[in-house]
């Protein structure tokens, strides 16, 4: 992974979801019932961008100084917060299925929550390993927003 620091600046961020409860037939019961035992460490937000170089170098002039990773080849992670990610992505990955951003959440306990996401719905991948760097799986919402949990190894 390669690490860089450039110089300051802000950018805010919107997803937007659709009221689960609207799209869903579990019992609303049940629903309340299920739930992660644990905590979100932290949040990624992925962007699918025509050229990763270029679109850093963009990204970089915006945001001003922050942490530059890059997991992946074709993937660069520019660090927003202490536990908030801008995840931009020239693979062609994020554009399969539709939509072009996926919200990433990280856990300590990737297979606690591939086992609760696969109760609250049927669209959920197989949790894939990067080895030494991550393990995560994707799934979508209801209205077809794109989730994503992951661990970090």
């Amino acid at each position: 992974m390669k690490k860089t620091i450039l110089s300051a600046g802000i950018i805010f961020l919107a997803v937007g979801f659709t009221d689960c409860n609207s799209q869903n037939n579990a019992d609303p019961q049940t629903q309340k019932s299920i739930g992660m035992k644990q905590k979100i460490e932290s949040i990624t937000v992925g962007i699918a961008v025509k050229n990763v170089t270029e679109a850093t170098k963009w990204y970089k002039s915006l945001l001003g100084d922050v942490e530059i990773m890059e997991p992946a080849p074709g993937t660069i992670e520019l660090k927003l917060t202490e536990n908030a990610w801008l995840q931009l992505d020239d693979t062609g990955y994020l554009s399969v299925g539709g939509g072009s951003s996926i919200v990433r959440l990280e856990t300590k306990d990737i297979d606690a929550a591939h086992e609760l996401v696969k109760k609250l719905t049927s669209d959920v991948q197989d949790i894939v390993s990067v080895e030494g760097v991550v393990k995560y799986f994707d799934f979508k919402d209801p209205a077809g927003n794109r989730l994503s949990f992951v661990q970090l190894l």
